[in-house]
């Protein structure tokens, strides 16, 4: 093999889009040498086998055994895309946030995923987006996963307006050097789709076309408001979320939930600029 490109998310910046695309072209990326792991592969047989490699077992055994997967799911292509947002972690409050770090395990996790990898030269690809969107819908997708929890809670009495992902990303450039990382932005997916495809397609991308919609709709403020009231009821769970999504789908006339003050949202709308000029000239990192 010669490269293995992972495809990392981040969560809620139309990695999902990205990843069906991607797939909606696979049998012809086949053709150009290159396979595809999806993340429900990924989080069936590569992502066990991290936690066993973080927890002390051999990694030659390992290795071997995420070879044989990969193997029995695409063969030895000459090019590898690896994609699943949760190799970085998750939307639960725990896994996305401690103290001012975001993604605060994502160094060590994306390190033993690329120690499994067969052999070849290495990329790594990543959304960013502003925080004061990021963490709205992290909170919305939170609540697909696990118990409910209010906004404010969810977000832990932290400083939002500390969380960076220049400093997010420069662990896992250290962790991982000296594989290069690539960045774009989500505000700019729709324009730079193509340029992204390129960068670790080539020649190939030009047998991806991006899907027409968004694939995960986020939670409107009103679903989010009536699923808090149904937990305090005592009532709950997906299938309460799911009938909650139908009743009130966010639209223009339905729109997403807005917590913040006008101050917090200057305070992250600075923050973000301020990563962006920081990750514009960080070395081993190209934002698109």
């Amino acid at each position: 093999m010669r490269e293995v490109i992972v495809l990392v998310g981040a969560h809620k910046t139309a990695s999902t889009h990205l990843q069906r695309s991607l797939q909606d072209a696979e049998a012809l990326l086949r053709q150009r040498g290159i396979g595809l792991l999806v993340p429900k592969f990924v989080r069936r047989e590569i992502l066990p086998l991290t936690y066993r490699l973080r927890d002390g077992e051999v990694p030659a055994a390992l290795r071997a055994q995420a070879e044989a997967a990969i193997r029995g799911a695409v063969g030895t292509p000459g090019r590898l895309v690896v994609m699943d947002e949760n190799i970085i972690g998750g939307s639960g409050a725990a896994m996305l946030m401690k103290g001012e770090r975001l993604y605060p395990w994502a160094a060590g996790r994306l390190a033993r995923l690329l120690a499994l990898m067969p052999e070849g030269r290495r990329q790594v690809g990543m959304a960013i987006r502003g925080q004061a969107g990021f963490l709205v819908s992290m909170h919305a997708e939170s609540l697909h996963h696990g118990a409910y929890c209010g906004f404010r809670d969810y977000l832990g009495g932290g400083r939002p307006e500390a969380l960076s992902w220049a400093e997010m990303v420069g662990r896992l450039r250290d962790a991982i050097a000296p594989v290069p990382v690539t960045l774009w932005r989500y505000e700019d997916y729709p324009a730079v789709f193509g340029r992204v495809t390129a960068a670790f397609l080539g020649a190939a991308a030009q047998s991806v076309t991006a899907r027409p919609e968004p694939e995960r709709v986020g939670l409107s403020a009103a679903a989010i408001a009536a699923l808090g009231a149904e937990v305090a009821a005592g009532h709950g769970g997906p299938e309460t979320l799911a009938r909650l999504k139908r009743a009130y789908p966010k639209s223009e006339a339905c729109p997403g939930p807005a917590p913040w003050s006008d101050e917090e949202r200057a305070a992250l709308e600075a923050r973000y600029a301020a990563d962006l000029t920081e990750l514009a000239s960080m070395e081993g990192v190209t934002l698109l």
